[in-house]
């Protein structure tokens, strides 16, 4: 995880993998077709790469899904 401003960016790798930001936990709870399901905290989202949703008060952009890993960006609304 890297963070620039109000910008993180995060890799995660495999379903059930895991990480905290600013009391905020992501994790991946599946892959399929180009498209990642996270979960943060206690919402599901779906996203495929090139796509940002509003969760709370964040935004998350998926930047990339290849194979089991999925990098995404989280920033303050």
């Amino acid at each position: 995880m890297s963070c620039f401003g109000s910008t993180c960016s995060v890799t995660l790798s495999g379903g059930g993998s895991s990480a905290s930001l600013n009391g905020r936990s992501f994790s991946v709870e599946g892959i399929r077709d180009g498209r990642v399901t996270l979960r943060v905290n206690d919402r599901s989202v779906s996203l495929a790469e090139g796509e940002t949703v509003p969760v709370e008060s964040v935004r998350l952009t998926c930047t990339m899904v290849t194979g089991g890993t999925v990098t995404f960006t989280v920033t303050d609304r």
